[in-house]
């Protein structure tokens, strides 16, 4: 495909059909029937929660590295068997004990001690990392329909160490980049974004004011081709189709 083919189908696509839960971008409609969702940064577990009201869900993997909030996620779906609660903080190696920093506001503890800080420091806890590539090991993952990141600032440890193996089993990356925290970050950033669109992602993102802004405050990276191309633009015939079947 043609880069000026790519360029249009891209224009194109980030005006039709793109979901937003809890600020994270994703395709619904490149989604398969029975989807595999793997959260790193679950937090409270909210954006699992918004999928699981829109899409069969075959498994979900939540990680969390605050305790607290994973004692709470698996309370929440104590009764739900296609999602596994896992305590690790999500890092591009597997294995280490890491110092993670707890905020008083829940969804800035970081391992990045300078981001927990600027919303108030609550309390410190040693966490073992965990790697994408060790959790698609655990869980037999043969595709992944959809990767969300959000995990305050380790992402770059994360996407440093992700692989054609990796790429060729995650159809979606919704991310945020937390330079907007700290704006020595932004080349790391551009760098991850650099090596994704590298193994073959498009990219598409929304930036935001806040804090030091950023371009990259919410990315999404999807792979298209012909057929996805296909899948999004007809998305709302597939709806009106589904529609017509309930009644």
């Amino acid at each position: 495909m043609g880069v000026a083919v790519r360029s249009l189908l891209k224009f194109i696509c980030k005006f039709l059909w793109i979901e937003s839960d809890c600020g994270h971008l994703y395709f619904r409609s490149l989604f398969r029937e029975s989807v595999v969702v793997v959260d790193l940064g679950a937090n409270k577990g909210d954006f699992c929660a918004e999928v699981l009201k829109k899409n069969n869900l075959a498994q979900a993997i939540l990680v969390e590295a605050n305790p607290s909030l994973v004692e709470t996620l698996k309370r929440r779906y104590l009764k739900n068997k296609s999602v596994s609660v896992e305590n690790y903080c999500a890092s591009g190696v597997s294995g280490n004990e890491v110092s993670f920093f707890i905020s008083k506001n829940l969804e800035a503890s970081s391992v990045n001690k300078n981001f927990s800080e600027k919303f108030d420091l609550a309390s410190e806890v040693r966490v073992k990392t965990i790697s994408l590539k060790e959790i698609i090991l655990k869980f037999q993952l043969r595709h992944i329909d959809l990767l969300k990141i959000d995990i305050e600032g380790a992402e770059y440890d994360l996407l440093e160490n992700f692989d054609k193996e990796e790429y060729g089993k995650v159809a979606q990356i919704s991310i945020e980049f937390h330079d907007f925290m700290d704006p020595n970050l932004r080349l790391k950033s551009e760098e991850c974004i650099r090596r994704l669109k590298q193994f073959g992602y498009m990219f598409i993102h929304v930036g935001s004011n806040y804090g030091y802004g950023s371009p990259y405050a919410n990315c999404l990276f999807f792979k298209l081709n012909v057929a996805n191309f296909m899948k999004i633009a007809f998305y709302p015939f597939r709806l009106t189709a589904e529609a017509l079947k309930l009644r």
